[in-house]
């Protein structure tokens, strides 16, 4: 679902997101529908794609926990050449409280050019 098919701004971004999500899970549920798969496990995959209880369940956690390590590896850069300083060292503050602890520690670990270490520093990882 492209990005321009929504608002600019935050409240468009938000809404992107959310049919983003819904696409997934209502895509993921088709498949394995049509895999077999037992409802039970169907709903499971659907509520772990759609992350609404973030922080609560360990494996929605850790879907979220990837989709931030790798913004930050593979898109951090290249947003960052679209924006000024301050916007985004603030999304970096959002990913950040989005992340497990776990996950920020490993924020560390990642391959990142010193530019982009420096707008994670000033957001404080």
């Amino acid at each position: 679902i492209p990005r321009e098919d929504y608002p600019t701004g935050r409240a468009g971004y938000l809404q992107w997101r959310t049919a983003l999500k819904k696409f997934h899970a209502e895509e993921a549920a088709a498949i394995l529908t049509h895999e077999g798969y037992a409802p039970a496990f169907i709903s499971r995959v659907q509520a772990i794609l759609l992350r609404r209880d973030l922080k609560k369940d360990a494996d929605q956690q850790t879907l979220e926990d990837a989709i931030c390590l790798t913004f930050l590896e593979t898109q951090l850069t290249g947003t960052a050449s679209k924006l000024n300083e301050a916007r985004i060292v603030d999304i970096l503050r959002k990913t950040i409280v989005k992340m497990s602890p776990a996950a920020v520690d490993q924020v560390g670990l990642l391959h990142l050019p010193h530019e982009a270490r420096v707008l994670l520093g000033q957001a404080k990882v």
